[in-house]
């Protein structure tokens, strides 16, 4: 048994397996705790400032070892619809800095922009059209 030579590769696939699975959990968790926190602040009116503040937490919080940008996205549109256009467009300069085909990311800087920064919801607009010719601006 000790020389074996089929030992030690199966013991790299398990361990292999382990971490993959690992990785899995991670994903499904952080999806899980940023869809909750997404719905909550996009679908529940009436929330205390603290719980806000929570949701808003967890929302960062999902896109730990998430490469999705989902939860950005979620929180920028939170940012937006309750007054807060220079916040979104930080949050969307982030998502367009790290994901330039993100046509997403360029809708919510066109958003966010349009009254704060006409040059850059221009600039913005333009990228959006070249990424998607059929988007509505």
């Amino acid at each position: 048994m000790r020389n074996d030579p089929g030992v030690l590769p199966r013991v790299l696939l398990a361990v292999c397996a382990a971490l993959v699975l690992a990785w899995v959990g991670v994903l499904l968790r952080d999806h899980y705790v940023g869809d909750s926190a997404a719905n909550a602040l996009l679908f529940q009116p009436g929330m205390s400032d603290g719980e806000i503040r929570h949701n808003l937490d967890q929302l960062q919080d999902s896109g730990f070892l998430n490469p999705s940008s989902t939860a950005d996205l979620a929180r920028a549109q939170y940012l937006l619809f309750h007054g807060q256009p220079r916040a979104a467009a930080r949050v969307a300069e982030e998502l367009v800095r790290s994901e330039p085909r993100n046509a997403d990311a360029w809708q919510l800087l066109l958003s966010a922009t349009r009254d704060t920064d006409p040059a850059r919801s221009q600039e913005a607009a333009a990228e959006l059209k070249q990424l998607n010719p059929l988007a509505k601006l």
